[in-house]
């Protein structure tokens, strides 16, 4: 969607700046996204002699954006969900539990506060994790720290583990207040983003590399189209370096078939072949293109 009016003003934009210009627009009354190049065309004198304007379709950067906003939304709505769930309560003194919260139980599977009262908060981690906390304990008594927040595996009572934000305060009198809340969604779709992100950079990468050669084959084209050549021979070199370097294939030829066979003028090739090679044009790929009177394209 760009007004004719807006379209001019950017044509004049081009042609004063001498530099091209990329916008991205919208097919109108389509759900269609293209990115517009205009660039002032010149002649080998180097003379702005009218404006080339190309579209390159961009449906697919588009939608990708467009699921990653959906997708950023709805883990946004997820997460605010998560966070303003109750957090779990437990006070300990040493070591062990002397209340805790209903949120607390449910987090951990529990139904009821007499089936961790006066037990080790040991029980509720592995090995290792209770080997860390106890080292961020320490450090909170013996260096005065008012408290420690981080993430840790909790272990739930049916065995799986599970990631938990945890904050441990130490009293005056001596407990240790412990508030904690089940992050596992928020982890996971954090993690996601993540994925989500890399994914989407990687694709924009790509999509920008491809649109970048677009380009490329674009101004060799349209050099192909403008130069002028001497003689034959140097306008076909020309063609097939440019045209084998375009498709990325090793060989190019071009020849002529009289009385059924295939003659070759010119070549770009590191095969043994050489011009004045001549065949049947029916042990050719041409064959195919005489026979059906069309371009084929072979992969």
């Amino acid at each position: 969607e760009c007004p004719c009016t807006q379209l001019l003003e950017l044509i004049e934009r081009v042609l004063a700046q001498q530099q091209p210009l990329e916008l991205e627009v919208k097919q109108k009354n389509a759900n269609a996204y293209f990115l517009m190049r205009i660039c002032a065309y010149q002649t080998e004198e180097s003379k702005a002699d009218g404006i080339v304007i190309s579209f390159v379709a961009i449906d697919e950067i588009k939608s990708v954006q467009l699921d990653l906003e959906n997708t950023l939304k709805e883990k946004n709505r997820q997460l605010a969900a998560i966070e303003t769930a109750s957090d779990g309560i437990a006070i300990l003194k040493y070591d062990r539990f002397t209340y805790l919260n209903q949120a607390f139980l449910e987090i951990f599977g529990y139904q009821k506060a007499e089936e961790l009262l006066d037990r080790s908060w040991h029980i509720l981690y592995e090995a290792k994790e209770v080997e860390r906390l106890n080292q961020k304990v320490t450090s909170i008594i013996s260096c005065e720290r008012e408290k420690w927040q981080g993430l840790t595996k909790a272990k739930h009572r049916r065995g799986y583990l599970f990631d938990q934000e945890l904050t441990l305060t130490l009293t005056e009198a001596g407990d240790l207040i412990c508030i904690c809340r089940d992050v596992s969604e928020i982890v996971r779709a954090r993690q996601k983003l993540v994925r989500a992100n890399l994914e989407l950079e990687q694709r924009v990468a790509e999509r920008t590399q491809v649109l970048a050669d677009f380009s490329d084959r674009l101004k060799q084209l349209h050099r192909l189209s403008t130069s002028k050549y001497p003689d034959l021979k140097l306008l076909f070199a020309d063609y097939l370096q440019t045209g084998c370097r375009m498709l990325e294939l090793s060989t190019g030829t071009i020849g002529k078939i009289e009385d059924g066979i295939y003659e070759i003028i010119a070549i770009e090739s590191p095969l043994d072949l050489e011009v004045g090679h001549r065949v049947s044009y029916q042990n050719t790929y041409c064959a195919k293109v005489v026979n059906d009177r069309a371009t084929v394209t072979y992969h």
